[in-house]
């Protein structure tokens, strides 16, 4: 089974939030990792854009798999979003959080 490329999409949010509302940042943290175990498999505006998160395999994605993709988009947006921007040269179009994760953000 080949999966769809993924379809690059605007990184940062969970950055903002630390940056400038830590409280907010755990919230959205929890918001980010509970969706992508739900059956939209991802957050409402991925949804909305036809994407979803899925492991290598396309299934859906486990709890630790959620919050591992999550947290460590720390890593992925502070050195200059190098991480995230990272989908730009990947060939399967992974940030560092996906790669982290083990996970691909795909067309539903």
């Amino acid at each position: 089974m080949s999966l769809p490329k993924a379809k690059p999409a605007l990184p940062g949010g969970f950055l903002f939030c630390l940056l400038t509302n830590p409280q907010k940042a755990k919230v959205k943290l929890i918001y980010s990792a509970w969706m992508e175990t739900t059956p939209y498999a991802g957050s409402l505006g991925k949804h909305v854009m036809g994407l979803k998160v899925v492991d290598l395999d396309g299934e859906p994605i486990s709890r630790t798999q959620a919050w591992g993709r999550n947290i460590t988009k720390l890593v992925s947006f502070i050195p200059l979003f190098i991480g995230a921007l990272w989908i730009l040269v990947d060939k399967r179009n992974q940030a560092w959080h996906d790669k982290a994760a083990k996970t691909l953000v795909v067309a539903r």
